[in-house]
């Protein structure tokens, strides 16, 4: 299916004194297209004083999502990210949509592809697919919203659109 979306996962974690991330792009079934990730970055304690409050996005963004998002070899049509602090410097650094993705403990909506604001701003109920609860959809712009809940919604006819981030998760722990 050359149409076919393929997605992006990226994180960044906080890891005792250091950072780690992470990136993993899968095909429109969940297949792996390719995974990156760092090695964990302990700052100095020079850097921790000089940097100050800025250290944590300095590291996030420049050092961690910067060599994830040069290093990976497959364009995604979306990144979903695993903070939504993560959001802006993801789709300003890959120009490309970039929306968080969570379960939500709700009922489910009508049909695949339903869309509901929800209070906070930038934020929606989207059901991904014909069983189960709707997922929390993050996006930084209103105009965003459609264009992420398509995509997702055709994933989620081959796969379980939440699922990447425990393999993930799981990779990481494999390599410790």
């Amino acid at each position: 299916m050359p149409d076919s979306p393929v997605l992006g996962y990226i994180t960044v974690n906080a890891d005792g004194d250091g950072f780690r991330g992470a990136a993993l792009v899968v095909d429109h079934r969940g297949i792996p297209l390719d995974f990156r990730y760092t090695d964990a970055v302990s700052p100095t304690r020079l850097e921790r004083v000089l940097y100050g409050d800025a250290l944590e996005i300095y590291v996030r963004e420049e050092v961690i999502l910067g060599s994830l998002l040069d290093a990976v070899e497959e364009s995604p049509n979306i990144w979903i990210c695993g903070d939504r602090h993560l959001l802006e410097p993801v789709s300003n650094r890959a120009k490309c949509l970039a929306v968080t993705l969570e379960g939500a403990n709700r009922n489910s909506l009508e049909e695949p592809g339903a869309l509901s604001p929800m209070p906070e701003e930038g934020y929606y109920l989207l059901q991904v697919s014909l069983m189960g609860p709707p997922c929390r959809l993050s996006v930084l712009s209103e105009s965003d919203s459609s264009k992420a809940a398509s995509i997702l919604v055709d994933a989620g006819a081959t796969m379980d659109v939440l699922e990447p981030f425990n393999r993930i998760d799981r990779a990481i722990e494999s390599l410790e």
